[in-house]
C-alpha cells in the first residue's frame, strides 16, 4: 500500500451582493415597522464582508482499489466511504472557516457551485462538493456580533482509484456569492 499523502489547496473567492429597498424618491431605505420608509445612515450601507480564515483539510488518505468519498462536516468530523482510507498523518481534518461581518439581523444567503474540479500535480482529477454550512445556506446574522462571526462549511471529495488519483497535491479554486438583505 502506497502511503504518500494527498494534500489539497482549495482557494475560495467571494462575491458580495447587497439587496436593499428603494423608496419612491429613489433613495436607499428600509421598511420601518410603521410602514414608513426611513433612510439607513443617510444612504450609507454597511456592506457584508467575508474573509476566509481557514481552508478545508481532509487529512491524508489512501484511495484504495475502488475509491469512494471523504467528507468533513462543519464541525470537523470526518466520514470515509468505499475503499478510501484515512491515514493518521497529514493534519487534523477541519472545515472551511469564514468570518462574516454584517449589520445585526441581516438575512444572509450563501450560494456556491455544486462541484469543483481539483487537479493533481501528478495527474488525476477529483471532484469537490462544497457544503453544508454550519447554519444552512440561509441564516440571520447575530445581534451581538459587531466584530463579525464565524461560519464553518464542510465538503465532500469524490476519490477515484489509486490509478485515477495518484498521490500528491491537488489544487482548485471556486467563488461563492453572499446575498444579504
Amino acid at each position: 500500500m502506497n502511503t504518500e499523502t494527498m494534500r489539497f489547496k482549495i482557494t475560495l473567492l467571494s462575491t458580495i451582493l447587497l439587496l436593499v429597498g428603494l423608496s419612491s424618491n429613489g433613495s436607499l431605505g428600509a421598511q420601518h415597522e410603521s410602514g414608513n420608509i426611513k433612510d439607513i445612515g443617510k444612504g450609507i450601507i454597511t456592506p457584508t464582508t467575508v474573509v476566509v480564515l481557514a481552508e478545508i483539510n481532509f487529512g491524508a488518505f489512501y484511495p484504495g482499489d475502488l475509491g469512494g468519498t471523504i467528507s468533513v462536516d462543519p464541525r470537523g468530523f470526518l466520514t470515509v466511504t468505499g475503499t478510501t482510507r484515512s491515514l493518521p498523518i497529514g493534519g487534523i481534518p477541519s472545515p472551511i472557516t469564514l468570518e462574516i461581518k454584517s449589520r445585526p439581523a441581516t438575512m444572509i444567503q450563501v450560494v456556491f457551485p455544486r462541484e469543483i474540479l481539483l487537479y493533481g500535480v501528478n495527474g488525476g482529477q477529483m471532484v469537490f462538493r462544497p457544503g453544508p454550512l454550519e447554519y444552512g445556506n440561509v441564516f440571520v446574522s447575530p445581534m451581538n456580533a459587531p466584530d463579525g462571526f464565524t461560519v464553518n462549511m464542510g465538503g465532500t471529495l469524490e476519490v477515484g482509484t489509486v490509478n485515477e488519483n495518484p498521490p500528491g497535491d491537488y489544487f482548485g479554486s471556486f467563488s461563492f456569492t453572499i446575498v444579504s438583505e
